[in-house]
């Protein structure tokens, strides 16, 4: 009888064991617990030269046809190739513009939306003071 009280407890406890080892391991996925991981880098300083600029210039402005290469080379003579160009902009309407959210032309026009780790870091940019 002691012996297979001693085997029922060896059993409970290795079973006891075995589901806690178990429950305690779990993947972490990267990108929940770093979303900046990724190559979306929307940490620290935010500056115009340093981060907008590129995307302005592939999307709207020198890279791109020249949509919005000056004041000038619109239709709604609006310059997106300079600093100066860019902060003279309603800001909702620069966010609206780029989020496609309908209440301004969308744009890039006639391209598809921007990349959302791109708006998160004109939205960053935004927030913290549009610094150059």
């Amino acid at each position: 009888m002691k012996i297979n009280n001693v085997n029922a407890i060896v059993a409970a406890v290795s079973l006891l064991f075995i589901v806690t080892f178990i429950s305690s391991c779990y993947y972490d996925n990267q990108e929940e617990l770093h979303p900046s991981f990724g190559g979306c880098d929307s940490i620290g300083i935010i500056t115009y030269t340093k981060n907008i600029a590129p995307i302005m210039q592939e999307n709207c402005g020198s890279n791109n046809s020249g949509c919005h290469q000056n004041s000038t080379s619109s239709n709604f003579n609006i310059g997106l190739n300079s600093y100066a160009d860019i902060i003279a902009i309603d800001t909702t309407q620069l966010m609206s513009t780029i989020t496609q959210d309908g209440n301004y032309t969308m744009m890039p026009k006639g391209g598809s939306k921007l990349a959302d780790c791109q708006i998160a870091i004109i939205q960053k940019w935004v927030n913290t003071g549009k610094q150059n």
